[in-house]
């Protein structure tokens, strides 16, 4: 009974633990201690854009941390989560919070070092339709994007407008790759097609006046 004790007396403090990492999600306590950075690969399907987030966790001396949290601002989402150099799967736990998702990741007393960040990996997908234009959130708060990759099929042909400069493309089999470096924007917006349809209002009137005779 010693042991069973002394586990339920643990479960609060548990609970708190977690209670406080959703009401202060950005990086809890460790904000002042860590660094992070993000990078974004946005697949286009044609249902669908599947998304491979890459967190860099840095820290200007070493230290170990146990649990993270970051935002994503997209709701109902059905995240994986991995460490990125080892494969291996993350125990994440996810919360609804509005038009986001927090998402809980346990990192097991990871050590992250000056020179060595700890990369987290996250997947998920988010419904689109076959089109023209898209629309494609970049952005986790707190953090930097330093990189967005756009792979997409290539009879799309090349985009004809983006709401960033477009820093590389090439083509990568049946697929372009789009590179876009420290983007400005959250969100990506996207345009193939031939050509740019503008819709305008013109607010001025135009008199008739009769030909002159010739």
């Amino acid at each position: 009974m010693r042991n069973l004790n002394g586990y339920l007396k643990k479960i609060p403090w548990i609970f708190s633990f977690i209670l406080f990492l959703f009401l202060f999600p950005n990086n809890s306590f460790a904000v002042e201690l860590f660094t992070t950075t993000s990078s974004f690969k946005h697949t286009l399907t044609t249902d669908s854009v599947n998304t491979e987030l890459i967190l860099d966790i840095n820290s200007k001396e070493t230290r170990v941390i146990s649990y993270f949290t970051a935002s994503i601002p997209i709701k109902n989402l059905n995240a994986k989560c991995f460490n990125n150099k080892t494969g291996k799967r993350i125990e994440c736990t996810t919360f609804e919070r509005g038009s986001s998702t927090d998402i809980l990741f346990n990192l097991n007393n990871a050590v992250v070092r000056s020179t060595v960040p700890l990369q987290i990996k996250v997947t998920y997908s988010t419904p689109s339709s076959d089109s023209n234009s898209y629309q494609i959130s970049s952005f986790v708060p707190d953090t930097k994007t330093v990189k967005v990759l756009v792979i997409y099929p290539k009879e799309k042909g090349k985009p004809i407008w983006s709401s960033d400069p477009i820093t590389d493309i090439k083509s990568v089999g049946s697929n372009y790759q789009i590179q876009i470096n420290n983007p400005l924007y959250s969100t990506l917006s996207l345009l193939f097609g031939n050509n740019i349809i503008y819709q305008f209002e013109v607010h001025r009137v135009f008199p008739n006046r009769p030909e002159p005779n010739l």
